[in-house]
């Protein structure tokens, strides 16, 4: 069954940081379906869907955590929830020609 992530408490800078360090890693991420980041600034809204439970676990733990610690961000105050997804649709953008 698919899972959401959905984290709060990051800002701009410290999202960006760590995407620069997954591109840099040039880690495959199997698993992970969809990720959007929005809201404000300072206390973004980041929404992520995985294909399983355990693709989840495999980022977090193999991939993700290093880089916290690379980063320092391991007292960062976010909250992170982990849902059982019953849908994902995937819609394709409109027709511009």
């Amino acid at each position: 069954m698919a899972v959401v992530e959905v984290t709060t408490g990051v800002n701009l800078t410290q999202y960006l940081r760590v995407q620069e360090c997954l591109r840099k890693t040039g880690a495959k991420i199997p698993g992970r379906v969809l990720q959007v980041c929005y809201g404000n600034r300072s206390n973004l809204e980041i929404v992520t869907v995985y294909e399983t439970r355990e693709a989840y676990d495999e980022f977090t733990e193999s991939v993700l955590a290093p880089i916290l610690v690379e980063l320092d961000y391991t007292d960062i105050d976010y909250q992170s929830t982990i849902l059982d997804v019953h849908n994902v649709k995937v819609f394709s953008p409109p027709d511009t020609a």
